[in-house]
């Protein structure tokens, strides 16, 4: 479980959010279930997926 705001993951994915982080990583978020899952359908490369635990109930 992630609980640090400073954590290098966290921090990472935070820089998502500016489009430069993305042009310079080559990288993007995608939030929410049905995004993940029509990636899955269309098996896009996924790095990592993230989730809170209201999700895994």
């Amino acid at each position: 479980m992630i609980t640090s705001p400073r954590n290098p993951l966290i921090r990472s994915l935070r820089g998502l959010h500016q489009r430069r982080h993305r042009d310079e990583t080559g990288r993007f978020l995608i939030e929410g279930l049905r995004l993940v899952e029509t990636a899955l359908e269309a098996e896009a490369p996924l790095e990592q997926i993230l989730h809170t635990p209201a999700l895994s109930r």
